[in-house]
């Protein structure tokens, strides 16, 4: 074999070998984005406010509008994706409610604890006066980090 065909075939190994490490590196690469991505999937919540909550914890006319002779507000919500005992907190508020309340006044709150994934409710009674017309929210939390929020209102 000649010299230029040695070195030929050297370049080619040289390059076969390049393309693999890339491959390699690219391969490492993928596979480490995907177990970050999977574990960095941690708890989540899906909540829904509604007129009613069914036995299996199904919002049932979900709305963001009640009116303000509603008996309760409910909100159905599902924790998924945990990896043990984590603490479910549902925040009430009233936003603006005129001269009702202070602005973003706390009204109510309650913690749930659960074992794993799980689906709940949790509701607001009318307050014996009377709903004030306004805005209002609710704010979930996931043991100490909010997950969500909804806002809505009492006509």
């Amino acid at each position: 074999m000649s010299p230029d065909g040695l070195i030929s075939k050297r370049l080619l190994l040289s390059e076969i070998r390049g393309q693999r490490k890339r491959f390699h590196i690219f391969a490492v690469s993928v596979a480490a984005v995907f177990i970050a991505g999977d574990c960095s999937r941690g708890p989540a919540v899906e909540a829904v406010l509604c007129k009613r909550v069914s036995a299996a914890f199904e919002p049932v006319e979900p709305t963001t509008r009640f009116n303000k002779k509603a008996e309760r507000v409910y909100c159905a919500w599902a924790v998924k994706n945990t990896r043990g005992p984590i603490a479910v907190r549902g925040v009430w508020f009233a936003e603006d409610v005129g001269k009702a309340a202070p602005t973003n006044y706390r009204i109510d709150e309650k913690t749930v604890d659960l074992e794993g994934d799980s689906r709940g409710s949790f509701d607001l009674r009318r307050p014996d006066n009377g709903w004030p017309p306004g805005r209002y929210r609710l704010e979930i939390f996931l043991d100490a980090r909010k997950a969500q929020e909804i806002r809505f209102a009492i006509e």
